[in-house]
């Protein structure tokens, strides 16, 4: 797929018509491993953004599906930041994801309720991985501190919601 003309960021939003559980596989600059991303729609379809790293004269991203259990309908798009969903008081979601936080630094809540690790990594301006801000496992609320507006990344296996605030 084509990357964006401007040398901005950019990310591969992926759909499914259906609930599904699908890893995607994106190709990495320089010849390195594909990147797996983990992607889940146990209560209704899949819609997901990933970030995709830019390179010096890189001007297409190639990736591939691997769908467990019955291989659903989809689509995957190249769009700019403006299509990671924005909040400031609280958002939710379902497996991975990047989204939008646009309220103050301070204090935030991570709750994720399913099997295996979450954690939520603050991203840079080109949407690459910067550090990570909150990390817990299976069914646990995780207290963090937001370090301001920006992009965050969130890798769950199950259902979590994104707060501002401690109690939120």
């Amino acid at each position: 797929m084509n990357l964006p003309a401007s040398n901005g960021p950019a990310v591969l939003v992926f759909r499914t018509e259906r609930p599904a559980h699908v890893t995607v596989l994106v190709d990495q600059p320089q010849g390195r491993r594909p990147r797996g991303y983990q992607l889940h729609g146990t209560d209704g379809p899949v819609v997901a953004r990933i970030p995709l790293g830019r390179s010096k004269g890189r001007t297409e991203v190639g990736f591939r599906t691997e769908f467990r259990g019955a291989r659903e309908r989809w689509q995957a798009e190249v769009e700019g930041p403006d299509a990671i969903p924005a909040f400031d008081v609280h958002i939710a979601g379902q497996g991975f994801d990047v989204v939008h936080y646009q309220g103050e630094a301070g204090p935030g809540m991570a709750r994720h309720r399913g099997r295996g690790d979450v954690v939520l990594q603050v991203l840079d301006g080109r949407l690459a991985e910067w550090a990570t801000s909150a990390k817990g496992r299976a069914d646990s609320d995780i207290g963090f501190t937001w370090p301001g507006p920006g992009h965050y990344q969130v890798r769950a296996a199950g259902a979590w919601i994104l707060s501002r605030g401690p109690d939120a």
